[in-house]
């Protein structure tokens, strides 16, 4: 792409766009390419991104594992590891973080100043200002705990920021760039690990509420002789009883299956419906065989409960929260270099 066609269809002047071009070509995120083609005159300078400008670390727990990737700036997962982890938000997003991610980056043979920070994507509500989670009780989180020690000791140890996000929101977040979506869409995205969460964007833009508890399905309700304790998992986390899923994998019983289809139907119906959401993806679970049968049988439930015509679909995304946690550190970077 060339400086003029930037300029067309951004929409900024010529000259913004070159001062933009050249200071983005000076700290190497863009490079020449060579000459374009023209009818007349002076050929242009064809442009294109350097993905490997700058990187980010996306990290996901999820209560049964932790998930850690290095992300360049085209979002494109560079490295990625796997690993086993207890549910305990303290034990797994501490000091032992530490040396898994240097060794991440240490396989990666990415140059560390080129790394831009870390976000761990984590169950439960996340409180930025007063650096305190909540609403975690699958996690070990029964009371709104100060993680602000814990994230200083990381950017400390690693020399880099480090940040903590909600899961789902940064699950919803990496799919809806993904897909390419706009300030006029909105997409629901349903993730499941050992508890329930969803990320909401509504117009281009995160719901995260007043008290930023938006997206925490797992608290739905569905019995009006239920009782919620803050302590103890939700309603619908206790009737999808996700720890006996993850063990019996895709030996699930007929019944049991079909409990766990309906209650996600009528959780997307009651979301999706009053707030016209359009776009709905439900996270992977287990392997592509028990994913495609759930997700057909939540879509038949969909089809005959909702007067508005959605389907419910996978993510586009290799591992969405890995990719929005990367988003959510390459942002204001870019931000700030393009506010310079």
């Amino acid at each position: 792409m060339s400086k003029a066609e930037l300029s067309r269809i951004t929409g900024i002047s010529a000259p913004t766009i070159l001062k933009i071009i050249d200071y983005f070509i000076k700290i190497g995120c863009v490079v020449e390419v060579g000459e374009g083609d023209a009818a007349l005159g002076r050929k242009p300078q064809m442009l294109r991104l350097n993905s490997q400008a700058a990187f980010a670390i996306g990290v996901e727990f999820n209560g049964f594992e932790i998930k850690m990737g290095i992300v360049d700036m085209a979002g494109e997962i560079c490295k990625l590891r796997v690993e086993a982890a207890v549910p305990s938000f303290k034990k797994v997003i501490g000091i032992e973080l530490v040396g898994k991610l240097k060794e991440l980056i240490a396989e990666s043979k990415i140059p560390t100043d080129k790394i831009l920070g870390v976000c761990i994507g984590v169950p439960g509500v996340i409180n930025p200002e007063s650096r305190t989670i909540d609403l975690a009780p699958l996690e070990g989180v029964t009371e709104s705990t100060d993680y602000a020690r814990i994230i200083e000791d990381l950017t400390r140890h690693l020399n880099m920021p480090v940040i903590i996000e909600n899961d789902a929101n940064a699950a919803v977040i990496g799919e809806f760039h993904c897909r390419g979506f706009g300030n006029r869409d909105d997409l629901l995205f349903i993730l499941i690990g050992k508890g329930i969460g969803a990320g909401i964007i509504f117009d281009g833009k995160i719901r995260r509420g007043r008290s930023l508890v938006a997206g925490e399905i797992g608290y739905m309700v569905f019995d009006e002789k239920s009782v919620t304790d803050k302590k103890q998992e939700g309603w619908l986390e206790k009737k999808l009883n996700l720890d006996l899923l993850m063990q019996s994998r895709n030996n699930v019983p007929e019944e049991y299956f079909d409990t766990i289809a309906a209650n996600l139907a009528l959780v997307i119906v009651n979301i999706c419906v009053p707030l016209e959401i359009n776009h709905i993806v439900l996270g992977h679970i287990i392997d592509e065989r028990f994913d495609t049968r759930l997700l057909e049988r939540i879509n038949t439930y969909v089809r005959s409960l909702s007067v508005l015509d959605l389907i419910c679909q996978f993510p586009l995304c290799r591992e969405p929260v890995i990719a929005g946690c990367a988003n959510l550190v390459m942002e204001p970077v870019l931000d700030r270099i393009l506010t310079d």
